[in-house]
């Protein structure tokens, strides 16, 4: 998969919903200095920790150990995962040449577009029903899910 389509397709959705990069809890933020995890491994990706008694933006915990750690400073907030809604939002505000504003998605993750009169058809890419896989945000979509937005915003 082309992790670059994938860095594009972020950068443009952060543009339009620019509350993604809030530093607050969910929010991935990107710390040079690494520190050691509980396992010895050398880190620098972080989320943010809230103590449920306010936003303490000096309290990280790497996401992948667990352990809370305290990194010197915050060199990137890198923002919360794009979630579906995100990206329907997104479609909807993003200027395109394409009308975008009549794409919906099924209870199935399937993505449709919705005909005058109320008729729908599934949309596809390359001959492929496009499904995304609910509960799972952006970055850990499919390869034709990725292709497929990345080819509605950029029209390449």
């Amino acid at each position: 998969m082309s992790l670059e389509k994938i860095k594009q397709l972020e950068d443009e959705i952060k543009k339009v919903i620019p509350s993604i990069l809030d530093l607050k809890m969910g929010c991935n933020v990107y710390c040079q200095d690494a520190l050691e995890d509980e396992f010895g491994q050398l880190t620098d990706s972080y989320g943010v920790y809230c103590d449920g008694k306010g936003l303490n933006t000096e309290v990280i915990f790497n996401t992948e150990g667990g352990k809370i750690l305290i990194p010197a400073s915050i060199d990137e907030v890198l923002g919360r995962d794009i979630t579906l809604e995100d990206v329907l939002v997104a479609l909807f505000l993003i200027p395109s040449e394409k009308f975008l504003h009549n794409i919906a998605v099924a209870s199935n993750g399937a993505f449709i577009e919705v005909e005058n009169g109320g008729k729908w058809k599934y949309l596809l890419h390359k001959k492929e029903t496009i499904k995304w896989k609910l509960n799972t945000p952006l970055h850990l979509q499919s390869k034709e899910i990725i292709d497929f937005l990345w080819s509605l915003i950029y029209k390449k």
